[in-house]
């Protein structure tokens, strides 16, 4: 899932998976399309949930790496990913761990799906959030997570989008997009993720 850092520097990537190293970032790359809305042929609420669950539930080894800035060369660090549903199949946890250089970096997530609002729903939580914990949009359709949601860090405001893209069942690529509040997100950290161990979801 992450400051004024800086034009885009390093704390938030403790929890929107940004490395210690992070730098700011060639401005040149673009801003990812926004998430498609739900259409008639998108799966009942139970299925997608359950698709959800199933998809990213075990452990998975990550690789994280950064755009390389003017002068510079790409950062890179590798952790891992653990997602597991609680007792019941909800909510769906993801635990980040990322061995940066400065130390070892980690966030929590919780998505569930709200029977009432017809959606799925999300939790991002991290120290550096001002707020502790923060609300996330989440949508889940044909192997492709779309995460979005906003987080202040020291009282300053930013916006992020992530997506993960399965091109396996055991391995999906994971992009984060970063910008101050009212800008335009740029991309800061990619990450490749395979899965090394399954999970039985809960309940």
């Amino acid at each position: 899932m992450k400051a004024a850092m800086n034009g885009l520097a390093p704390l938030l990537a403790v929890a929107l998976t940004l490395t210690a190293a992070a730098q700011p970032v060639d401005t040149k790359q673009s801003a990812p399309p926004p998430a498609a809305a739900k259409s008639a042929g998108d799966p009942d609420p139970p299925a997608e949930m359950k698709s959800l669950t199933n998809a990213f539930s075990g452990e998975w080894a990550i690789t994280e790496t950064h755009p390389a800035v003017e002068g510079g060369s790409q950062g890179a660090a590798t952790g891992k990913e653990v997602w597991h549903a609680l007792a019941g199949g909800v909510p769906l946890i993801e635990e980040y761990e990322l061995n940066a250089a400065g130390g070892t970096l980690r966030d929590t997530a919780a998505i569930w799906w709200d029977g009432k609002a017809q959606a799925l729903k999300g939790l991002f939580c991290g120290t550096f959030n001002d707020n502790g914990c923060s609300s996330i949009s989440v949508k889940w359709r044909d192997g492709v997570a779309v995460m979005e949601g906003d987080v202040e860090e020291k009282g300053n405001a930013y916006h992020w989008f992530e997506q993960f893209s399965f091109s396996s069942p055991d391995v999906f690529t994971q992009t984060l997009y970063i910008g101050e509040k009212g800008k335009p997100p740029e991309l800061v950290a990619t990450i490749e993720a395979r899965r090394i161990k399954r999970s039985k979801s809960g309940g």
